[in-house]
């Protein structure tokens, strides 16, 4: 390794290319980042007590056998392709600003013209020029044609979409307008620019430095690690191949560039669980790492198909929605509601097993039924959910196969990790507190929806509905405390559940106020005017509305709710004989799975 000290500019004169390797990460400075730079380097040209400012090093490997006849030097960037991109882009801007500035003639024989930044800065000799050595940088994919297309003064392919190189360019060429910076200073300002100028000999270990040396100021977040050790470790050649065919499609799929790699971050966190079958840290390139040491050109090429393949399952699993004719996107809609995101990794596996003919289709569908069931069933149990990673990950190693998921759901969990059967779940339903669980609405939702087709879930317009109130008061206090004062006396015996309940009205309410068997869905509207209304009054009821009529359970629409209209009292044996019944449903909803033998 050479460490040198130089200026930033001087490593662009000559005959020079500098190649951004495709294991690397993709130019991803912010404008906000290139504003800042751009305001340091005319704060500097300022102070005339500061000859030179230090802004980091530049890393990079020369490429002693691709060269042109001896006369272009390749540099392979290793670290500082961000300030070195952005530094060119101010160039270019600065040359085409003062353009716009200036007088021709003067602007002409300037040392900021276009054909002056150009020949010095940006492009090798013209005898390059139909080359590929003719420009001094060459970024990754869409980033090269965008600063190309900059360089030329063409305009962008129409497939060039998911580059920064052109929009931070736009950004800098603005801010010069809008501060009307002397084109001079700024050229002032990058010439006091100082870096550490490393190069790395034959044997340097370059990945080990990209994993660890960052002076960007954007630290390297795991997915670039990943990216740098798998693509590192192919051939050249196959590095190309699998960038273009496999890894770039992979990125714009996931939206690196609008989201700076957090969903694609998000989904190695994944894959690596899939990879590793373990519960893996937040941190996860280590494990990933360990993984994939020693691995060969042949299983590289596997791997990334491997990844490539996965990736598309889980832009499936986040573009999955509600409202599509495929079954299987419904499903996975379903499990993504239940915000349950450890059992992603078991998702994608069984997408794949589709895929790869593990399974067909009907029993990956069923698969993921199982995985919901899992997951509300416990929700309604009340089980603590500090466990289930753990659960899961038992379950994503037994994914290969339907068969194999419903031995592991049912006889391999612990206690802590089961999933509740329907003997226990319908017990435990009498007395559980079912209103205040995270998805109360969508479980109750769910089941008015398969009793009513038609039924559309809107929780703005319907609320869940207590039928013993969650406030009740005795009839002593009822009757006599003045704070009741102003109701009159049909109002009062109308809300008289006490009387109704009998003396234990404490003990039931308190028991089952907000158990499953005493919860409905009701409009809003219907909610307030119900209130704290005894229950043969709410069964009964139909006053008038602004919008028409509030009407009672009997004449409900909604079919959780019609089931009361043959009741003619409401008490704890009311309750866990509805919840009996509300449980015969949840069974067909969310079923415990049954192995083969017992089909």
């Amino acid at each position: 390794m050479k460490i040198g000290e130089t200026k930033l500019i001087d490593i662009l004169d000559g005959r020079v290319q500098y190649r951004i390797p495709i294991f690397q990460r993709k130019y991803d400075w912010e404008q906000n980042d290139c504003r800042k730079l751009l305001s340091d380097i005319i704060d500097i040209a300022d102070d005339s007590k500061r000859r030179q400012h230090f802004v980091g090093s530049i890393i990079y490997k020369a490429d002693s056998e691709a060269l042109l006849e001896g006369t272009v030097r390749i540099n392979y960037l290793i670290d500082g392709q961000q300030r070195l991109t952005t530094i060119m882009l101010i160039l270019l801007a600065v040359s085409r600003y003062a353009q716009e500035l200036m007088p021709p003639e003067v602007y002409e024989n300037s040392g900021y013209s276009f054909d002056a930044i150009k020949d010095d800065y940006l492009t090798n000799n013209n005898r390059f020029a139909n080359t590929e050595f003719y420009y001094k940088l060459r970024p990754i994919g869409d980033d090269d044609s965008s600063f190309q297309a900059l360089i030329n003064d063409t305009q962008l392919p129409e497939q060039v979409n998911n580059s920064r190189i052109y929009d931070n360019y736009s950004s800098i060429l603005s801010d010069l307008k809008r501060r009307q910076i002397d084109p001079q200073k700024v050229m002032q300002g990058i010439g006091k620019l100082l870096i550490a100028n490393i190069v790395l000999e034959r044997d340097d270990n370059a990945q080990l430095l990209f994993e660890t040396v960052n002076s960007t100021g954007k630290s390297l977040k795991d997915v670039d690690k990943v990216r740098n050790y798998v693509l590192m470790n192919a051939g050249e050649s196959l590095q190309k191949e699998l960038f273009k065919n496999y890894w770039e499609p992979m990125e714009q799929s996931l939206n690196i560039i609008n989201d700076g790699g957090k969903t694609l971050n998000q989904f190695f966190f994944y894959y690596a669980e899939i990879i590793t079958e373990t519960k893996i840290p937040v941190n996860y390139y280590d494990k990933f790492k360990d993984h994939f040491l020693g691995i060969s050109a042949e299983d590289i090429k596997n791997a990334v198909i491997d990844m490539s393949a996965y990736s598309a399952h889980y832009k499936r699993w986040l573009d999955s929605s509600a409202l599509s004719n495929k079954v299987t996107d419904i499903l996975l809609f379903r499990l993504k509601l239940t915000g349950n995101d450890n059992c992603i990794p078991v998702v994608l596996k069984v997408l794949r097993n589709v895929e790869t003919s593990k399974m067909t289709e009907e029993d990956a569908n069923e698969a993921l039924k199982i995985l919901e069931s899992y997951i509300i069933r416990r929700e309604m149990y009340d089980l603590k959910s500090h466990s289930i990673g753990e659960a899961f990950i038992k379950i994503l190693r037994c994914a290969n196969s339907l068969s194999q998921m419903k031995e592991c759901i049912i006889n391999d969990l612990t206690e802590k990790q089961r999933m509740p059967a329907d003997d226990e779940l319908k017990i435990k339903l009498h007395t559980v507190e079912f209103y205040g669980l995270k998805h109360d609405h969508y479980i109750l939702d769910r089941i008015e929806k398969s009793l009513n087709r038609e039924y559309m879930p809107d929780h703005n317009v319907i609320n869940i509905e207590h039928i013993m109130p969650q406030t009740i008061v005795s009839s002593s206090e009822l009757f006599t405390n003045p704070r009741y004062s102003n109701y009159t006396q049909q109002d009062k015996e109308n809300r008289d559940w006490a009387k109704d309940l009998g003396d234990n009205w404490k003990e039931i309410h308190q028991k089952y106020c907000n158990t499953l068997g005493n919860l409905t869905l009701a409009g809003i509207e219907y909610n307030t005017k119900y209130g704290n209304c005894r229950f043969i009054v709410k069964r009964d009821m139909r006053e008038s509305d602004e919008n028409g009529y509030i009407f009672g359970y009997a004449a409900s629409p909604i079919r959780l709710s019609q089931s009361l209209r043959n009741k003619d009292k409401w008490g704890e044996e009311e309750i866990i004989e509805r919840s009996d019944n509300i449980f015969k449903i949840i069974k067909k909803i969310w079923p415990f799975p049954k192995l083969e033998s017992e089909n």
